[in-house]
């Protein structure tokens, strides 16, 4: 008798997977009822119908097992002849994308930086110029072609101007030349104002960063600034900080004198070396005196006598040394590796207390300026070492007018590199007086036709510079000068006179047959902007799409084309200038 073959169980199979049913048998023991049919060898046998991989084969029963098929199950242990199952999977192979899809937020902040610098450099190709204070991103310039040329709208709650493409119109024609300018000009349209009419305190100081970025300093806080790289200087209420241009303190350092706090930054050029990272500022100091503690009633015995006589004497001791504070130039230098060190130190002294600073680099060496209230200007030489830059005192110029009543106060400075003048801007004080001059150096004494005015020094001859040009347009003195990128000087007139003027760079290299100099009384533009009015404060606009490397001589070195725009503090508000 021959041996029955053992008999296999079945299991009769009804798949549902993309809207298609599949039926099927599968025994549920194969090979002859010695090997248990697992999950896996299920999804092999649907691979075979439906040619989805058993890797993507997500099969579901309800009610047989939890979740999904798992390769180790075993069928046999079911006691059930019928299986209904449903699956997810797809049986396309996908390819591996060409081209990887980066999310913004997958990016590291310097690789969001580098994107957000290729976007912008590839819009500039399609716009005159880009000053950014005053312009937006070609690709956000739509939004305003419905505005009527001319209209001042908000663009938010502090910016006030006129449409953008009203903006790239007035570049556009600063840049063309006309019968009697073949240079970049102002026209003297006011296209952007910034800030609020109602804030507390005045804007009594700007300045821009090299990425355009516009600080205004409040007077409240006796703020000067001074711009170095991507970063700016505060000085005011007795310390000095260093700040990033995200709002963010580097380095401070306090002011060890009472009563004085620092003014008039300015920035000493400062090579150490040639790495060109060390920052080196100046600074003079605006000197609050205390209240004063003498009694109201007249001493009425000895002792009241003896504490008023006291309290004279402590007075005095304080007069004398906020004299000597006025008379003072403090230096500070400092780099970033020097982190934990902070800022570092030095003081000059003067020979009458100061009232304006001013440096450059010429033909190698930094100098720096310091003028006083008596007319007097110290010319200061630095020499850098490895420890620290060491000045040194060149000359002392002495403005000397014809007017014997009365006696040149310096206001302000400023240097125009490439023809080496320096341009002063003085006022007129009737008070007849002694000028003082330091006991180690020679004063020279440079006549100057009027007392009151911006006198423009030739230093081309450093033994015995002379007043070429006085510039007497205003009706008052003039509180601030800025130098254009055409070579044009712009003079602010004081309260009394509240005009900006425009002299060409022709007038200011007038070479007078008369060693005390010429006096010019009409500027080529007598009043720039009637919006401005009385400013407090100036400073220049770059175009950063045509602007050369920002070590470029600002004042009419270079030929190369490139519009501009004035940023001019007026009261609570800055006005922005094309």
């Amino acid at each position: 008798m021959e041996a029955e073959e053992p008999s296999t169980s079945m299991l009769s199979i009804s798949l549902k997977w993309n809207k298609v049913v599949y039926e099927f048998q599968i025994p549920a023991a194969a090979g002859g009822g010695t090997t248990t049919t697992t999950g896996r060898l299920l999804k092999e046998k649907i691979y075979q119908l439906t040619q989805v991989p058993a890797e993507r084969q997500k099969i579901m029963g309800k009610g047989y097992w939890k979740g999904l098929l798992k390769d180790d199950f075993r069928l046999s242990t079911l006691s059930v002849s019928t299986l209904k199952l449903s699956m997810m999977g797809s049986a396309e192979i996908l390819e591996k994308p060409t081209t990887i899809t980066t999310f913004v937020e997958d990016l590291t902040k310097e690789q969001q930086e580098e994107v957000a610098m290729q976007e912008y450099q590839e819009s500039l190709a399609f716009v005159t110029g880009m000053i950014p204070v005053i312009q937006t991103l070609p690709q956000h310039r739509n939004k305003d072609k419905h505005r009527q040329s001319d209209e001042f709208y908000s663009y938010n709650r502090m910016v006030h101007g006129l449409p953008q493409y009203q903006i790239e119109r007035l570049l556009e024609q600063q840049l063309q030349p006309n019968d009697k300018k073949d240079t970049p000009y102002l026209n003297g349209r006011v296209v952007m104002t910034l800030g609020l009419e109602l804030q507390r305190a005045y804007i009594n100081d700007l300045a821009t960063l090299s990425d355009g970025t516009l600080i205004s300093g409040l007077e409240d806080g006796h703020t000067a600034m001074e711009t170095w790289g991507t970063a700016f200087v505060t000085g005011g209420r007795g310390v000095v900080r260093v700040w990033t241009k995200e709002g963010e303190q580097l380095v401070s350092a306090s002011i060890p004198f009472p009563y004085a706090s620092p003014t008039g930054l300015v920035q000493v050029p400062c090579n150490s070396g040639g790495s060109g990272n060390v920052l080196c500022l100046a600074a003079r100091f605006v000197v609050t005196p205390p209240p004063s503690n003498r009694p109201r009633l007249v001493p009425q015995d000895d002792a009241e006598r003896q504490r008023l006589v006291h309290i004279e004497s402590q007075e005095a001791l304080v007069q004398q040394t906020l004299n000597r504070l006025r008379k003072r130039v403090q230096l500070w230098w400092w780099g970033p590796e020097q982190a934990d060190i902070g800022l570092r130190s030095i003081v000059l002294q003067a020979a009458a207390p100061v009232t304006a600073l001013e440096t450059w680099n010429s033909l190698g060496s930094t100098f720096l300026a310091v003028g006083d209230d008596q007319g007097g200007i110290q010319i200061w030489k630095m020499v850098e070492t490895g420890q620290q830059p060491n000045f040194t005192m060149m000359q002392h110029i002495q403005l000397v007018s014809n007017n014997s009543l009365a006696h040149s106060f310096i206001v302000c400075m400023t240097f125009q590199k490439n023809l080496r003048r320096l341009l002063v801007s003085t006022k007129s004080i009737e008070q007849p007086i002694a000028p003082t001059t330091p006991s180690d150096a020679v004063s020279i004494l440079i006549f100057a036709r009027s007392s009151r005015g911006v006198h423009v020094i030739d230093t081309t001859t450093e033994s015995i510079p002379i007043v070429t040009v006085t510039l007497l347009g205003h009706k008052d003195f003039v509180s601030c000068l800025l130098l254009l990128p055409n070579g044009d000087l712009i003079t602010a007139g004081g309260k009394v006179d509240a005009t900006l003027k425009v002299w060409t760079k022709a007038q200011l290299t007038i070479m007078p047959s008369s060693s005390h100099g010429m006096i010019l009384k009409e500027a080529a533009t007598n009043n720039l902007c009637h919006d401005a009015g009385y400013v407090f404060a100036m400073t220049l606009l770059r175009d950063l799409k045509n602007a050369p490397p920002r070590n470029d001589s600002s004042d009419g070195n270079s030929t190369h084309k490139r519009s501009f725009a004035v940023a001019v503090a007026r009261y609570n508000v800055v006005k922005l200038i094309l």
